[in-house]
């Protein structure tokens, strides 16, 4: 399983990993997601709340059922493509709707503030940053082109990695999600449900069945930032509709989910 390392600072933390890029043969760039539970693990929402058997069906009536309350509640730009799940899914993510995506951000001092603002009653205690190595051929990586039909593949809306696709445009979900820009964020993605972790992926599924090489994951314990500011927690999110947050609590108790 993973290893934590402890790191003093975010500039130490980043030293290791230019070595590691540095040995790479590949082009490499790293992603980041902060947690103040060293038990937490790499897990989706969808696959921690599900409790039924797999059912794709009832996951295609989420993205449904979600869009049908999106529409109403927001004024969505004419040009709309609502026939992609993961876009819909990622604005959903930001509104606690459970998905079967998994944040993180290009910038590793704002994964630090996260974990900092979930866990600001840690005292001196640390936090944690999960770092993941991104190759280019896992941005928008198709389900269909892993070994058993699935993988974790990378959805970069904003492009920051600047690895999409041609043909990719999402210039409509970043119109109505303002909170990938302020986050720096992306996502990772996979169509399993339940039981999945991106741990259990890479240390035991064996990555290297779907890619090239074996996709590099770090986990670093460094001190909890001590923030005190609410307004910190504004900058990191930018709230969009009360109503649609009570629509996301109704979808997921709708489809047997846990609170």
């Amino acid at each position: 399983m993973i290893t934590t390392m402890k790191a003093n600072s975010i500039e130490e933390i980043e030293i290791f990993l230019e070595t590691e890029k540095s040995q790479s043969t590949s082009q490499i760039k790293w992603i980041f997601r902060g947690c103040y539970l060293k038990e937490w693990m790499l897990q989706t929402s969808l696959a921690r709340h599900w409790k039924d058997n797999i059912c794709p069906t009832k996951h295609t009536a989420i993205v449904q059922d979600y869009l049908t309350g999106l529409l109403k509640d927001i004024d969505i730009p004419n040009n709309l493509h609502i026939d992609r799940d993961k876009p819909i899914l990622g604005h959903g993510q930001h509104h606690k709707l459970w998905t079967n995506l998994l944040d993180w951000t290009t910038n590793i001092k704002m994964a630090h503030q996260f974990a900092s603002v979930s866990g600001t009653n840690k005292k001196n205690e640390g936090v944690f940053i999960y770092v993941l190595g991104v190759f280019e051929e896992m941005v928008d990586k198709k389900q269909k082109d892993g070994k058993h039909g699935n993988l974790v593949s990378v959805f970069d809306p904003a492009n920051r990695l600047e690895w999409n696709k041609e043909k990719t445009n999402y210039t409509d979900l970043l119109t109505i999600n303002k909170n990938i820009d302020k986050q720096e964020g992306l996502f990772t993605y996979c169509s399993l449900l339940k039981g999945f972790t991106i741990e259990n992926y890479i240390y035991t599924r064996c990555d290297i069945w779907d890619y090239d090489q074996k996709i590099p994951l770090y986990k670093f314990e460094i001190p909890c930032l001590q923030v005190t500011d609410s307004a910190l927690e504004d900058t990191l999110y930018t709230h969009i509709s009360s109503d649609l947050d009570a629509f996301t609590r109704d979808i997921n108790k709708k489809f047997n989910l846990t609170d």
